[in-house]
């Protein structure tokens, strides 16, 4: 039986190739706040509206973003850089658009490579089919630097913080401190989860804006919220999107305007020309931090 909207969304898919790679990457200081579930939502969305979605996970299994589509990772990146599995086997694929990408593992190698496991590592990610329109980084912390060479590698950084764990926003302005002092980044967003209402979300932006504005850290910028929902907790429970459960509710209309919102920044910033000139700079981005001098 024909699906009307998947086969919208391939549609879409097609019309939109060639318009150079967005990658963002959301960054937090702690767990616990909701991020993977919010990529998972937003990789989600950009797939329902004809985006090729590549999710790369750099966290460890307890908190990756397989568990909240319940799926379970049985190989990695790693595997594929050691000549030992194919990319296309790795790669796990909850739905059509969205692609996850296992790879905390060989993150923190890939400073180390050798020339093959380099140039196995660039070809698996080039030959990447269908091409990828958007890249989302679930990013580790690299101590003492800020975020890790992954997330470096990204256009855009978003911040995840929650009132809910005032631990999280400090965390955070720390990461936001040391990145931009290590790596003269000096622009990122901050997303709000689990608020009551939108007062709290921005409060907590405004606060967090207003510090690093005044002690010249970095200019940041409103990502958007994601309200305490039910259904939102219910979805997860089941293993399933928000939209699949739940598609007008709160957190679902928020987790939509925040994939818009990325899709409509792609226009702001300047595209990386192609997957293989992501994967290159981040090997080039490992290699940095983990020489004697940055470390």
């Amino acid at each position: 039986m024909v699906n009307p909207a998947s086969d919208q969304a391939a549609g879409l898919r097609r019309m939109m190739r060639g318009r150079g790679l967005q990658i963002v990457s959301f960054i937090a200081g702690c767990s616990g706040i909701g991020r993977s579930l919010a990529i998972a939502n937003i990789g989600t969305a950009l797939a329902r509206q004809g985006k090729e979605v590549l999710i790369i996970d750099e966290n460890a299994a307890h908190d990756d973003i397989a568990s909240t589509f319940g799926l379970c990772a049985q190989q990695n990146l790693l595997h594929v850089i050691e000549h030992q599995q194919k990319l296309e086997r790795v790669l796990l694929s909850p739905l059509p658009g969205l692609r996850l990408l296992p790879a905390s593992e060989a993150i923190t190698k890939l400073g180390q490579l050798t020339p093959r496991q380099q140039n196995a590592f660039i070809e698996a990610m080039a030959s990447l089919s269908p091409p990828v329109d958007v890249i989302l980084i679930n990013s580790g912390i690299c101590e003492p630097s800020g975020i890790s060479p992954l997330g470096l590698a990204a256009i855009e950084h978003i911040a995840v913080v929650s009132p809910a764990n005032a631990h999280s926003i400090t965390e955070a302005y720390s990461l936001i401190k040391k990145t931009s002092q290590s790596f003269a980044r000096k622009e990122f967003k901050i997303l709000v989860t689990k608020v009551r209402n939108s007062d709290e979300a921005t409060g907590v932006y405004n606060n967090l804006a207003s510090v690093a504005r005044a002690q010249g850290v970095a200019r940041l910028e409103y990502a958007g919220h994601i309200p305490l929902d039910h259904s939102l907790r219910e979805a997860s429970r089941l293993r399933l999107s928000v939209f699949n459960c739940a598609p007008n509710s709160p957190a679902a209309l928020s987790l939509k305007q925040i994939a818009n919102d990325i899709q409509l920044r792609r226009i702001d910033f300047p595209p990386i020309e192609s997957i293989r000139h992501f994967a290159q700079q981040l090997i080039h981005l490992s290699q940095r931090i983990t020489t004697p001098h940055y470390s």
